[in-house]
């Protein structure tokens, strides 16, 4: 693999190596395609499924087999039957011929040196698992963050339900969660990476300011000493190479030495440098795995303390030697890391380029459980041509996601064989930066999205593995992945975790620029593209971190940090995230404008040396109207230790117009004032320079160097008058001063899932009112629309409904109780020349005169078995027809009943009742008339009852 800086100088780093394989189809199959894939790179066999139950021995170390005499002595890593690594392991091995060196740990497996035959012949023995080769591994050598979106994500407030920010955490840029760079190591004595140590053996948890809280290199031994795979903690781990810091900025770095120019993806968050040595082999990189997963085991207090989550990982054993199996010993630690530490494990997907035509990817970017990265141009537009392919008829060697791997500026290390010594810059266009330098790789590109997986944690803190599979089966594949190497078909899996499935349903698909695939892609989860080139495309970090916070509101519905709803999951919010990102201007009034920067201004070696200007240069917007600044800075040199005493002198150099020249050689504490106001609004450039200087006689890789830390305040006035900003132009303001100004400027948040809708700040009541309808009016439109439907549909159904219930509440207000009463069956209707009944009125015993009408109402003959004198009564849409007197055969006269139901006919324009139903009837003893009744009240109310049904009202 290389390393590329930017004007095309390829550095080769021998470092890392693994002999284990993966097991996805980037294996080739059947041994003799697998050799011959060792011999010639440029035919593959096509067949890409692996048995469940791997060969012994991995497809590297058969090829060093085949090419070495019996009595070369070779490293290896063996794995035994009974999972069992301890001294009787050793023994055996000593039995036949192999010499052990050291044992591992959390994937039992013994580390050993041996000749070829022994080698060979130990892997026939049934106690023997696997056994793979000691390969030699690898590493894949500012307008990034915004390329991704981080930027964008750091300048959002979350908003709470109640549409106001939270107290804690209220912007996401990483605090609270550990990255861990496993590389060459940190230099920490760099200013974007400042030194806070902290011991493993007692940890707490570190002030939010700190960054390496922890920094350490692999004792590999010398010359003859044996390795004795122990961690020595020290400042700077990073002595020979320079990739590990490089990545460790692009991560994680707080940009004081760049004026927050060049910020690291998540700046906030902690770094723990482990630095895997100078020349790396396969016991190494795994011994560094092995490490990060004993201080990230739940409950430990390591993890307590640090919350480590993410591990970065720029490193592979390189094509052709990408073995591919289960048994692999890196491809397990990598699952249990995943699996039961919840670390998501991030891999660079390698610097071989390649067609399309074979699988050039890193087998430890293939494994399902981690994030592998492809590198795409800084910009966003194209892909890089050194950027591995996997093979174009095989998904399962493709990479995850892309992100900028081209031209990276990021922190230099010190006398390294990338930084140089002095810092190198970029070699392709000739700038020369004391502190940062630009190369390219995939190396570059892993730690872009590592750092907004550490975003997404500090967003959702219960990001957790998902069910949904690497292949995109339900249930799995076990031909292509069985980390056990037993599992049976219905139960092998390739689960992917919750923030991989969340990069790539937010990933935005390269389709412009130079080296995209652009016939050859696939339908991936949720229906979206990918390809051989870049996976799902560019991450973008604003949706990604909208998705992971929507993902924990849902889980955590009362904000307690406590799990209340489990069953949610990923599918639950792939569809909320625009609507969580709330963007709208904003009105503050003020005359003043005021930006607040920090830095620091160091000098990696003793003496005095003049760093180039450009290193703490600050780019601020200066809008037109500006009247007068004033520009403070403050900074105080810090003694490394009392044997090494440093000084500064520092000052404030500006350039008014952007173009390079600094018009004034130090403004600090001067006010500039201009006439009437700028005519035109510009972009100013703010530059500390001077010097530092400390006594040291002698450089010490862990001494840091001359150090003095700086901030900056700025005020601006402004003319009375309105003035509006762009995101850009804004983003380092603040509002300011008396009101006879006004500034509009674009503010960002992240909207609670479980918000209505945001109210912006300066548009509250009816104001707030018309500013949604204008951005709603369709709206309130349908509403109308819905409304106007609904009462033309049903206006008459109302308004039958509206008196029918009017009725019946009269007619319950006149009503007295009727306790209880029973209807009699009907009988035969009794016309008036047969009827025996005569009709009882009170106080008058006349005969009716009336007959009753041929289409009069059947009367049904009742019995009251006990009731009520019913006090009024109400006949509703139907015409009576009476006689005068009635005689009732039960003895009982009936004084009055209620018509529920009647229907009539229309006969002179006048309804004739043709059928009626009696429901409630009174009655008085026998032989009791009605008009002896004793109650006084009963007789009026009787009477008037009557009354109504004069002779008169009807036919």
């Amino acid at each position: 693999m290389r390393s590329i800086l930017a004007a095309g100088l390829l550095i080769s780093v021998m470092v890392f190596s693994s002999a284990g394989g993966w097991l996805s189809p980037a294996s080739v199959g059947p041994e003799g395609a697998a050799e011959s894939a060792l011999e010639n790179t440029d035919q593959i066999d096509d067949e890409r499924s692996l048995p469940t139950f791997s060969d012994p021995i991995d497809i590297a170390l058969k090829h060093m087999l085949r090419e070495t005499s019996d009595n070369v002595q070779l490293q290896v890593i063996i794995q035994f039957e009974d999972g069992l690594a301890g001294k009787e392991k050793h023994v055996f091995l000593r039995q036949h011929g192999l010499q052990p060196i050291h044992s591992t740990r959390v994937v039992p497996a013994v580390f050993a040196i041996g000749p070829a035959l022994a080698i060979e012949e130990l892997a026939n023995l049934e106690e023997v698992k696997w056994v793979e080769w000691n390969s030699p591994m690898e590493f894949y050598m500012n307008q990034t963050v915004d390329t991704i979106g981080a930027r964008d994500v750091w300048d959002r407030e979350i908003l709470s339900k109640d549409r106001t920010t939270t107290v804690e955490h209220k912007i996401i840029r990483g605090d609270g969660v550990t990255i861990v760079v496993l590389d060459s190591g940190i230099d920490a004595t760099h200013p974007d990476l400042d030194y806070n140590p902290q011991s493993p053996t007692n940890p707490s948890k570190p002030d939010s300011g700190d960054k390496v809280i922890y920094n350490a290199k692999l004792d590999q031994g010398s010359g003859s000493t044996t390795p004795s795979f122990a961690w020595i903690p020290m400042q700077n781990t990073d002595t020979t190479s320079g990739h590990g810091t490089h990545v460790a900025g692009t991560v994680a770095g707080n940009g004081d030495a760049s004026a927050d120019d060049k910020l690291g993806v998540a700046p906030n968050a902690w770094l723990i440098g482990l630095s895997m040595g100078e020349a790396v082999f396969t016991i190494d990189e795994y011994s560094a795995l092995e490490y990060v997963f004993e201080l990230s085991a739940p409950g430990t207090a390591t993890q307590d303390a640090w919350n480590i989550r993410v591990v970065t990982n720029s490193w592979g054993p390189g094509f052709p030697f990408d073995s591919a199996d289960s048994n692999d010993l890196t491809v397990q630690i990598i699952d249990k890391l995943s699996w039961d530490n919840n670390v998501a494990v991030i891999f660079a997907n390698g610097n071989d380029g390649g067609d399309g035509s074979d699988d050039r990817s890193n087998i430890f970017a293939k494994v399902p459980s981690a994030i592998g990265v492809a590198a795409a141009n800084r910009n966003g537009v194209g892909m890089s041509d050194f950027s591995s392919r996997g093979d174009q008829s095989d998904i399962t060697t493709w990479p995850d996601v892309s992100a900028p791997g081209v031209d990276i500026w990021s922190a230099a290390a010190r006398s390294t064989m990338i930084g140089g010594g002095t810092g190198v810059g970029d070699f392709g266009t000739g700038n020369l930066d004391y502190y940062y330098l630009s190369i390219s790789g995939t190396s570059m590109a892993t730690p872009h999205v590592a750092g907004l997986v550490a975003l997404m944690f500090q967003a959702a803190p219960s990001l957790r593995m998902s069910n949904v599979d690497e292949d995109l089966s339900e249930e799995g594949d076990p031909s292509l992945y069985d980390p056990t190497g037993i599992a049976p078909p219905a139960t092998a899996a390739r689960p992917i975790h919750e923030a991989e499935l969340i990069l790539k349903l937010t990933a935005d698909r390269i389709i412009t620029g130079e080296n995209i695939a652009t016939s050859v892609n696939s339908s991936g989860v949720n229906g979206r593209t990918l390809d051989y080139t870049q996976g799902y495309g560019m991450v973008n970090a604003e949706k990604a971190v909208a998705a992971a916070l929507a993902l924990q509101q849902l889980r955590d519905t009362d904000g307690d940090g406590k799990i209340d709803n489990f069953e949610v999951d990923v599918w639950d919010v792939v569809n909320l995230t625009d609507d969580i990102l709330f963007d709208h201007p904003v009105t503050r009034s003020g005359d003043q404008l005021k930006a607040v920067w920090q830095g620091e201004f160091a000098v990696f070696s003793s003496g005095s040396d003049f760093p180039p200007a450009s290193a703490h240069r600050k780019e601020i917007w200066v809008p037109a109207g500006a009247t007068r600044m004033v520009a403070d800075m403050n900074y105080q040199p810090l003694p490394t230790n009392i044997l090494c005493p440093t000084g500064a002198n520092l000052r404030l150099a500006l350039d008014k117009d952007g173009d390079g020249v600094y018009e004034e050689d130090n403004v600090n504490g001067v006010e500039l004032t201009f006439q009437g106001g700028l005519e035109v609004g510009a972009w100013w450039g703010y530059d500390v320079q001077g010097n530092a200087a400390g006594t040291c006689l002698t450089p010490n890789p862990s001494t840091t160097g001359p150090r003095s830390p700086y901030d900056v305040e700025l005020n601006i006035w402004l003319e009375p008058g309105d003035y509006t900003l762009t995101r850009n132009q804004s983003r380092d303001w603040i509002v300011t001063g008396l009101d006879s100004s006004e500034v509009t400027f674009e503010r960002s948040w992240y909207l609670h899932v479980d918000a209505e809708s945001l109210v912006p700040e300066d548009s509250t009541g009816l104001q707030g009112m018309f500013d949604w309808m204008q951005e709603n009016w369709w709206v309130p439109l349908i509403i109308a629309l819905l409304l106007l439907v609904l009462f033309i549909g049903f206006n008459e159904n109302t308004r039958n409904s509206f008196i029918e219930w009017r009725q019946e509440r009269s007619r319950e207000a006149r009503e007295s109780e009727v306790y209880e009463a029973e209807i009699l069956p009907e009988v035969t209707p009794i016309s008036p020349s047969q009827s025996p009944l005569t009709l009882v009125t009170p106080k008058s015993s006349g005969v009716a005169t009336e007959p009753f009408s041929s289409t009069a109402a059947t009367v049904e003959l009742v019995e009251v078995v006990e009731a009520d004198v019913i006090i009024a009564e109400e006949v509703i849409e139907a015409e009576v027809i009476t006689g005068d007197e009635i005689e009732i055969e039960s003895e009982d006269v009936v004084v009055k009943a209620e018509v529920e139901k009647a229907e009539g006919e229309a006969e002179n324009e006048e309804d004739v009742v043709t059928e009626a139903e009696i429901i409630e009837v009174e009655s008085v003893d026998e032989g009791t008339e009605v008009g002896d009744t004793t109650d006084d009240d009963e007789d009026e109310e009787l009477d008037a009852f009557l009354a109504d049904f004069d002779d008169d009202d009807f036919d």
